[in-house]
């Protein structure tokens, strides 16, 4: 694993109807985000999974500051800047004391795929009680 604590900010935009999609930008604000840390993972269509949205952006980091501020970054690229927020999550990633080798696939250098796939884990106090191999 080559990270052990990662920020990751998915931020949610949808199209204002009052302004065209025109422009560019997207590359030289995300060059600029990259050189301040932050690596954006993805930017996803997400137009067909829900009605009020229409691009995701996935963004991670040893900072959640700089997270915020890439994301500001990104949505004044002139591509973007047309876009409304929907909702923003931030979470932390820490290495899983259960299994050293289990970790979300950008902490462990592999490459973006095309879908992303979320499943929310709470853990119950039942669950820790459980012997490893159970886990």
């Amino acid at each position: 694993m080559t990270e052990t604590l990662a920020y990751t900010l998915y931020a949610v935009l949808r199209r204002d109807p009052a302004r065209p999609a025109s422009g560019a930008g997207v590359e030289s604000a995300v060059a600029a985000v990259t050189e301040q840390g932050v690596t954006v993972r993805g930017i996803y269509d997400v137009s067909g999974l829900r009605a009020d949205a229409d691009l995701m952006l996935w963004l991670y980091g040893p900072d959640p500051a700089a997270l915020q501020a890439a994301v500001r970054t990104l949505r004044r690229a002139e591509l973007l800047s047309g876009l409304l927020p929907t909702w923003n999550a931030m979470g932390v990633h820490v290495q899983a004391e259960f299994s050293r080798s289990h970790a979300p696939a950008f902490m462990l250098g592999k490459e973006p795929k095309t879908w992303l796939c979320v499943y929310p884990f709470v853990r119950s106090y039942e669950w820790y009680l459980l012997p490893e191999e159970e886990r």
